[in-house]
């Protein structure tokens, strides 16, 4: 039961991350849905006994995750810079009207 919860939130942290939400409000449902991830994977290493291929499983979707979380901070890191530098342009422009 705990794993299929675990299942499912891992589909709802990879439906947030393909979506394309401000930065803001996609940082407070991750940290929410990662925090639940965690409680769920104490859960599950507190069971005495766990499938080790269900548990197998959750590890390479943990890896899957974490990849595709590091994607999704490049891109916001290669927005921002977008963003600052048009705002740097749009400074100077004015500085000459």
């Amino acid at each position: 039961m705990l794993m299929n919860q675990l299942s499912e939130l891992d589909k709802q942290i990879n439906l947030c991350l393909n979506e394309s939400k401000e930065a803001q409000d996609l940082q407070e449902k991750l940290m929410e849905l990662i925090q639940r991830r965690q409680q769920l994977l104490h859960e599950i290493a507190a069971l005495p006994t766990v499938d080790p291929i269900e548990w197998q499983q959750a590890l390479q979707r943990t890896e899957a995750i974490v990849a595709a979380m590091s994607v999704k901070q490049s891109e916001m890191k290669s927005q921002l810079k977008q963003i600052n530098h048009g705002q740097r342009s749009v400074k100077l422009y004015n500085k000459f009207r």
